[in-house]
């Protein structure tokens, strides 16, 4: 027993100094908010989101709120012309209540056509070993998962989607302030047997940033065999309250948690957009047959976290 309260109030202090650090260390950046060269933000981020149950990124983002709240603009888009307050508004109450949602217009043929012609030109560096890079025209692949440098951003088609005005301004209401753009990749996926760690192909949660929102394209036609993205519905709202580690999860231990009908898994043909708030579980499941070429690119609050 006494050894059990020792324990206990061991925890405790050691919860303590960990939100105390954090706490120091993101005032500090607050008020001179340059971009961290190393892992000490990450590292104080993840554990103080453990340690407090998720009440830390809740006090973080307030915090922000007060220097930099989102202005309310109009819905205008250029990639979606169609795009307007209702849809703006149904893509809120999704992303709110389900942590994701799916655009119901896709982007044109021609426009996914140049995109992965651009990107066939442009070098990927294996996800299992750095020495291991190719051009994705000829690629022989050796492991799941190939990626693009950051220089895949300078396609014109996927700068065009990162600028949407339209997008942003959906992504800065639900956010609650002004988004930062943060980061864009894109990647390959090819058959490999097991789920991969490495690949993302286990159930996990984002922490890198204290608030975001990532956009997903699908470059080709993702069915079930193709490795489609899958996604705990709501776990974005509850997911502080329930995790006891940071890493990767299995699938039980996921739906011990939460009910295997809050699984979505968002297949779809090439074009199909989806925004998600990556707190919540999500994975990319193994591809079972053909390839998946994806794009994504991220808006958070600030630049608290990974030294990108």
């Amino acid at each position: 027993m006494i050894r059990a309260l020792y324990n206990n109030v061991r925890g405790w202090l050691r919860r303590q100094r960990t939100f105390y650090r954090l706490r120091r260390e993101y005032r500090a950046f607050l008020n001179n908010p340059s971009p961290y060269r190393d892992m000490k933000a990450q590292e104080l981020l993840r554990q103080g989101f453990l340690d407090s149950k998720g009440k830390s990124l809740l006090w973080a983002h307030n915090l922000q709120k007060k220097r930099t709240p989102h202005r309310k603009g109009p819905i205008s888009s250029t990639c979606f012309p169609s795009l307007d307050e209702t849809t703006a508004a149904a893509a809120l109450s999704q992303l709110r209540t389900n942590g994701v949602y799916v655009f119901p217009w896709r982007m044109p043929e021609e426009w996914v056509r140049e995109a992965i012609k651009a990107a066939e030109q442009l070098k990927v560096v294996s996800r299992d070993d750095e020495s291991d890079v190719q051009f994705p025209f000829s690629i022989a692949p050796k492991c799941a998962t190939y990626w693009h440098g950051s220089d895949v951003a300078e396609i014109p088609q996927f700068s065009d989607l990162v600028n949407d005005l339209g997008i942003r301004e959906i992504i800065g209401r639900y956010l609650e302030c002004e988004p930062v753009f943060d980061l864009v990749a894109a990647w390959w996926s090819f058959p490999s047997g097991a789920a991969s760690s490495k690949s993302a192909q286990l159930y996990h949660f984002d922490m890198d940033r204290v608030r975001w929102l990532k956009v997903f394209v699908y470059l080709t036609d993702v069915g079930l065999d193709n490795g489609p993205h899958a996604f705990i519905q709501g776990s974005h709202r509850t997911i502080g309250s329930k995790v006891m580690h940071d890493g990767r999860y299995s699938d039980d231990e996921v739906f011990r948690m939460y009910p295997k009908q809050d699984e979505i898994i968002l297949t779809g043909p090439a074009g199909t957009v989806f925004i998600e708030d990556t707190l919540g579980f999500h994975k990319g499941l193994p591809v079972q047959s053909g390839k998946r070429f994806v794009f994504e690119y991220e808006y958070s609050i600030n630049s608290f976290g990974y030294p990108y």
